[in-house]
């Protein structure tokens, strides 16, 4: 044990706690090499005497390896544990581009500042909003991986938030039409083969995949066998390893897809992908069909319609249906319905359009007009609803002071209270006066209706009293003399016309409501 010195560098030389023989590369100058052998010897004491954790000295060996020893292995856990070699290509390749933008060497050098760093440089390349979430998926998977894993003492990187996609989203995808469905598997059945796939190939895929939702990288791995076509219901399975959230998935589908697949599949290889199409083809492959189907690729609105809008298309139609979230979320085969709806559902104004079809119609009562252009003169019987707001209230206090004598010799006349009472019952279905509801506080002053005596005066302008008239077809057919008692009305009330009705009996019924019980 000692130092030695080799050109101008010493050397650190120790028996560590295994009984090796240890050198390393300690400083120019001798005392602070020194310094590193006294380390290394107290170390070793501390290990003897159980003083140091095992796992911390497991973790030391650890940070002296170069990180992308650590990204490869962690790649090679992500094939074991189920894994595509495709995604775990991918993950290794994006946590390896914010490794080297960061410049770690190490694990200690795994730090979110350096991290925020990378991707702020990621960014300004030109990657959207999405695309950096994805970058950032994958260092935090490898970071949480290093802790899990025994080689870090905590996660570094747990507190590094992904970034939102809808802060800077540069495709947005959307729901074909039923109709450019139709067309594209037409133009596509009918069309010349694209790379080995034929025609009537492309436009059995395009129905599969508008019928189950699959991603291309799922339709890709179907066999004739993933097929249960005899089934209740049919239904279409992709295997744990091809499926976005590595589970087995089965899929339920239409029996007329599952007869139209039946015949389809009988020429086919058993056990040989149906449609074995790269992802990168399938891009192409869509537009090619689109453009002979006439449908936009992108809209007027910036939206796309490529392979994956077929998934956009399927799920649409599903939150259109009367099927409840949770379903469509099932079929969907996501984890929550937020991103379901928020994502994947695309409503249009037209499909807005025909949800306001469950609301009542609130311009009629019982199957009749309450006013609008189709309404005449005819249709606003009731003086009472056609009143200003200041006129109503005038009127309920003068019901206050007449109303309990008349209500009382409405009482003792039976035969007469029987009918009045009918029409009580059905004066809901007297409408609002149409001059009123487009502007209940414009015509006629409250002086106007103050007691039962200014019913009887004749109106200073004449003038006044016919426009007021022809503003309001129901104040024409008041008689020219008002009747001193409800009494008088009541033996009148066959020969009274319908607005009259309407109004006096708007007038009894607040009068009985304000009156004390007998």
């Amino acid at each position: 044990m000692g130092l030695r010195k080799r050109g101008t560098v010493w050397y650190v030389r120790y028996v560590d706690q295994d009984g090796r023989h240890i050198e390393q590369k300690g400083s120019t100058d001798k005392r602070v090499a020194e310094e590193v052998l006294r380390a290394a010897l107290s170390k070793v004491v501390r290990i003897k005497a159980g003083i140091i954790d095992e796992r911390e000295l497991i973790r030391a060996k650890h940070q002296e390896r170069p990180i992308l020893d650590h990204l490869d292995e962690w790649r090679a856990h992500l094939v074991a544990k189920g894994g595509t070699l495709n995604h775990a290509n991918l993950s290794r390749n994006r946590a390896a581009r914010i490794l080297g933008s960061a410049k770690a060497k190490r694990t200690p050098d795994l730090t979110p500042s350096k991290v925020q760093a990378a991707l702020k440089d990621i960014r300004e390349t030109g990657l959207s909003a999405a695309s950096v979430g994805h970058h950032v998926r994958a260092i935090k998977g490898f970071s949480r991986w290093l802790h899990r894993d025994g080689r870090t003492a905590d996660d570094p990187l747990i507190a590094l938030s992904v970034p939102s996609p809808e802060t800077d989203r540069r495709r947005i995808r959307r729901a074909l039409t039923d109709n450019e469905q139709s067309r594209l598997i037409e133009a596509a059945e009918n069309g010349s083969p694209f790379e080995s796939v034929s025609g009537k190939d492309r436009a059995m895929l395009y129905r599969v995949a508008l019928g189950t939702g699959f991603r291309i990288a799922e339709l890709a791995s179907l066999t004739p066998e993933s097929f249960d076509l005899v089934a209740n219901p049919p239904t279409a399975t992709v295997g744990a390893g091809y499926s976005k959230r590595r589970r087995k998935d089965v899929q339920p589908i239409r029996p007329e897809l599952a007869a139209a697949l039946s015949v389809w599949i009988a020429g086919k290889a058993p056990r040989a992908r149906i449609w074995p199409i790269p992802s990168v083809w399938s891009a192409k492959m869509i537009r090619i069909d689109l453009e002979a189907a006439r449908v936009p690729y992108c809209d007027t609105s910036g939206h796309y319609a490529d392979f994956h809008a077929l998934r956009h298309s399927f799920i649409s139609s599903l939150a259109l249906s009367s099927a409840p979230v949770k379903i469509v979320q099932s079929l969907a085969r996501h984890s929550t319905p937020v991103l379901t709806l928020n994502v994947y559902a695309h409503v249009g104004t037209a499909d807005q359009a025909g949800a306001l079809n469950a609301l009542p119609d609130l311009t009629r009562i019982n199957g009749k007009p309450t006013g609008g252009p189709e309404a005449g003169p005819e249709s606003c019987p009731s003086l009472a609803h056609s009143l200003p707001i200041g006129g109503v209230r005038t009127i309920r206090r003068m019901t206050v002071k007449v109303g309990t004598r008349s209500i009382r010799r409405l009482k003792s006349r039976t035969s007469k209270t029987a009918e009045m009472s009918a029409f009580v019952a059905n004066d809901r279905n007297f409408p609002e006066c149409r001059r009123w509801e487009s502007n209940p506080h414009s015509g006629y002053p409250e002086t106007d209706f103050k007691s039962v005596r200014d019913f009887r005066q004749p109106p200073q302008n004449k003038g006044d009293r016919h426009e007021r008239e022809e503003s309001c077809p129901s104040l024409a057919h008041f008689p020219k003399s008002i009747p001193d008692d409800l009494s008088e009305i009541i033996d009148a009330w066959t020969d009274l016309s319908e607005p009259i009705r309407g109004a006096v009996l708007a007038i009894v019924r607040d009068a009985w409501k304000r009156s004390p019980a007998e």
